[in-house]
């Protein structure tokens, strides 16, 4: 079904700013960040319900990262997640989906370090990257979306 809502203008990987709470930095991703995303990637449990699963190689955390630079950048909206004290990466997460996949909404997602899980980074990280994200300049469009996404009423 087609309907009418708002979606941001997805600003280029390298404009996008930091997010700083408490206990975290929020930055896009570099090619340099490859080797400590590595260490997350591999981590079978916590790449379970990504995609493609963990990755093999560096090869493969590499090539994940396609989708988010340029030319791609502007149909996701991925972050890197840092500790603020050790700079440490413990996560990642974003948007993805933005031009409509699944239900035709944008989808949310995340996946942490098991090192990092319990330590409530999920929830401080979603508090600030939606925050981030309804900030962000919108515009009206017509999207197609899967009728059963919808409130029935």
């Amino acid at each position: 079904i087609k309907i009418r809502t708002t979606l941001p203008s997805i600003p280029p990987i390298d404009s996008r700013d930091e997010i700083h709470t408490s206990r975290l930095i929020i930055r896009a991703p570099r090619i340099s960040d490859v080797p400590a995303l590595h260490i997350l990637r591999i981590q079978h449990e916590a790449m379970k319900y990504s995609a493609k699963g963990a990755d093999k190689t560096l090869e493969d955390t590499r090539r994940s990262l396609d989708d988010f630079f340029p030319p791609n950048d502007s149909k996701t909206y991925h972050f890197l997640i840092f500790e603020k004290d050790t700079g440490d990466l413990v996560g990642k997460g974003g948007m993805h989906g933005i031009t409509g996949r699944n239900f035709g909404w944008p989808e949310v997602g995340y996946s942490f370090k098991q090192e990092a899980w319990g330590k409530g980074y999920g929830t401080e990280f979603l508090t600030a990257f939606l925050q981030n994200w309804w900030s962000l300049p919108r515009s009206e469009v017509e999207i197609e979306v899967d009728a059963t996404s919808l409130d029935a009423e």
